[in-house]
């Protein structure tokens, strides 16, 4: 579903409320298309990739098709700073940040693909601090603010069923997800 800002406002007095030792706060984006084979002024740069495939290209300097693309996925842990009490302020812009590629044309960007994604942010050091407590174990309230994407949405079942396969899996108490309303995703804090 989606909320108004002030509810996302909400989310975020709770967030401090709570503090950064009870809180996980993420904010995920998946808008950016990065263009493979366009050329600008036939000047190109090299691109550094890994894959597990064979990708076989023909020799072009023209736009080949509008699925040789590399999707973004982009989460960006919000730090919390300690004794907020409720003020908005204490929910931070800055905080460790994943970009997770994949291939338009080999695979897309969907639920389960973030799914694996939150998994692998549990296993990077930078987002320990963010994503877990001193213990060691995922902290027991997560938000996540997302853009309004039907893989990210969480007013489609298969979203739900992900978050609520994450609640189970990690224990948590509670799990926020939100989306801004139409028009509204810019104020994302990803973006």
């Amino acid at each position: 579903m989606w909320f108004c800002s002030a509810t996302i406002r909400r989310l975020e007095e709770l967030a401090s409320l709570l503090g950064p030792k009870i809180v996980t706060f993420l904010s995920q984006n998946d808008k950016a298309k990065v263009p493979i084979g366009l050329t600008a002024a036939n000047k190109q740069a090299p691109l550094l990739m890994h894959v597990e495939y064979r990708v076989i290209l023909p020799d072009h300097d023209w736009v080949i098709a509008g699925k040789h693309k590399l999707t973004s996925s982009v989460y960006a842990g919000i730090d919390i700073k300690e004794n907020g009490m409720g003020k908005i302020e204490a929910v931070s812009y800055s905080g460790p940040t994943y970009i997770a590629m994949c291939s338009g044309k080999h695979c897309s960007s969907t639920v389960l693909s973030h799914g694996l994604d939150f998994e692998r942010l549990l296993s990077i050091p930078e987002f320990e601090v963010i994503m877990k407590d001193t213990s060691g174990n995922v902290k027991p309230v997560g938000i996540t603010i997302v853009d309004g994407g039907p893989d990210e949405n969480p007013r489609y079942q298969k979203v739900i069923d992900v978050s609520i396969h994450h609640f189970i899996q990690n224990h948590l108490d509670a799990l926020f997800m939100a989306t801004n309303a139409p028009g509204r995703s810019a104020f994302n804090r990803v973006e």
